[in-house]
């Protein structure tokens, strides 16, 4: 599509005085843009550091329940164990020390 004209028209506009109020609401304006934007920021950022905190109390507080439902685990395990044994049994520790324990024999 193409535009002919016949003549070339140019209208300028005669600039406005910037005047005092103009340059306090222009500046006011900004403030007000940048100020907003950064309590914005900074409320995120605190919601953020609010929630990273909340994992990690959840992450410390799950692992100390899986360690002591192992270590009840393990208690349990033993004392089974111990029931099961017969009186003469030799126990083996794993220590190269103590090569063998007994325990029924006191």
């Amino acid at each position: 599509m193409w535009y002919i004209f016949d003549r070339i028209e140019n209208n300028s506009v005669p600039p406005v005085p910037f005047q005092n109020m103009d340059l306090f609401s222009d500046l006011g304006g900004q403030a007000g843009l940048w100020l907003g934007m950064s309590i914005i920021a900074f409320f995120e950022l605190l919601e953020l550091v609010a929630d990273l905190i909340m994992i990690s109390c959840a992450r410390c507080r799950a692992r100390r329940e899986a360690e002591r439902e192992m270590r009840e685990e393990k208690r349990r395990h033993r004392q089974a164990r111990a029931q099961s044994l017969p009186a003469n049994h030799v126990r083996v520790s794993a220590r190269p020390s103590h090569l063998a324990t007994v325990a029924a024999d006191r």
